[in-house]
């Protein structure tokens, strides 16, 4: 007996989990190809805390700080692959003249892998994200010529390269392992997910989903909590009936309806073991932070059971306590757009008028600041540090 006991205090997995955790532990990390973010989980690798397949990250912020861009921008590098051959054709301007053809190596310093997107706030754009990724490849084109030279031109002539196939091919073939659904509520989007794994099976059988974003899946709280709200009404109404017949007791609530999401999410992690990147909103500023906060965080304003390693929401009084995520983060980044300073007390008219070209540039450079977060072992936060990008017409502006 005592030897069965034993036997049942050992945990058992399947073979996807322990697919899953052979990828978590033995996959390279993901590169985000934003070095000084990359250079942050770099360090953070050194505390067994890498962003690898499975990993879960949260990016939160006000409307307009850079969450989607910097969603799309992980979707364009997980969908370019690390190296590309082209065939170029070298025709010098002005004389006509051809140069056989040669080939070179793109390093596009992509993964090669498909991004399934699933778009709440219907804002995605697939004109923006071809755009993105057509302009990357140019930078990439050019900085292959610079590095390998053109012996061959005459001084003073100006060569012109055709690449084959076009930067708009490749562009449109790196977009075809892109998928992207647009639920209209909380409903849609856990069936959209619970339905994901078959749909991998028959329309996706030989790509592997590398990147997971849901944008904005808070998008439909307030609605769920207004439909909660009123069943929690309609459980306390009942049929008064002469004594002594007593009210019944309330109804059970169903569970909110996130959390049908939250498992479908946490399903797809142990199953597929993509990179999971979610979105919300920043809506509170964090209140009261402690002096190892860093500037710039916001307070979780979706209720449990919304993973909030940080700082959990407080139980409301005569309430139960609310049940365990079955989804849990490993990274968070809080962005904030870069803004001028407010002008000091005092400031003259002429003063604000002579500062107006630098504000201006300010606002239209549209950077970012980032903060990235890890949640710690024993429930506590340690901020990993700050990072900062922009964002222009062809998306995210990188070093």
């Amino acid at each position: 007996m005592a030897a069965l006991a034993a036997l049942s205090q050992i945990p058992h997995l399947n073979a996807l989990n322990i697919l899953q955790a052979t990828l978590q532990h033995t996959s390279p990390s993901i590169s985000t190809y934003i070095t000084p973010l990359d250079d942050l989980l770099l360090d953070l690798a050194s505390s067994s805390s890498p962003l690898a397949p499975g990993s879960v990250l949260e990016i939160q912020g006000r409307s307009g700080s850079g969450k989607s861009a910097l969603a799309a921008f992980m979707g364009m590098t997980t969908l370019l692959p690390p190296t590309l051959p082209l065939s170029l054709t070298r025709t010098v301007l002005g004389s006509g003249a051809s140069a056989p053809t040669r080939t070179v190596q793109l390093h596009t310093g992509g993964r090669g892998k498909s991004v399934v997107l699933l778009d709440c706030t219907d804002s995605f754009s697939l004109a923006r994200m071809h755009r993105m990724i057509l302009t990357h490849l140019e930078r990439c084109l050019a900085a292959a010529l610079a590095e390998d030279g053109d012996e061959d031109t005459p001084p003073g002539a100006q060569p012109k390269w055709t690449p084959r196939p076009s930067l708009g091919e490749l562009a449109r073939d790196a977009m075809r392992r892109l998928h992207v659904f647009r639920p209209r509520n909380t409903a849609q989007l856990a069936a959209t997910l619970v339905a994901l794994q078959g749909y991998h099976e028959q329309e996706m059988r030989e790509e592997e989903i590398g990147l997971l974003v849901v944008d904005g899946i808070g998008q439909f709280w307030h609605q769920d909590k207004a439909a909660l709200d009123s069943l929690a009404a309609l459980t306390h109404i009942y049929v008064p009936c002469s004594s002594p017949c007593s009210s019944p007791p309330p109804l059970p609530l169903p569970p909110p309806p996130l959390q049908s999401v939250l498992t479908a999410l946490a399903h797809i992690r142990s199953t597929l073991s993509p990179l999971i990147v979610l979105t919300t909103q920043g809506l509170y500023p964090l209140p009261s932070p402690s002096p190892s906060d860093p500037p710039g965080l916001f307070a979780q304003h979706l209720p449990p059971p919304y993973p909030s390693p940080f700082r959990p929401p407080p139980n409301k009084p005569n309430t139960p306590s609310a049940p365990p995520s079955p989804l849990k983060l490993t990274h968070h980044i809080s962005l904030q757009p870069v803004l001028p300073t407010a002008f000091p007390p005092g400031t003259m008219l002429e003063e604000a008028v002579r500062d107006e070209p630098s504000r201006r540039e300010i606002v239209g450079r549209q950077r970012a600041v980032g903060v990235l977060r890890t949640p710690g072992e024993d429930g506590t936060s340690y901020s990993v540090g700050r990072f900062e990008f922009g964002i222009g017409e062809g998306g995210l502006e990188v070093e």
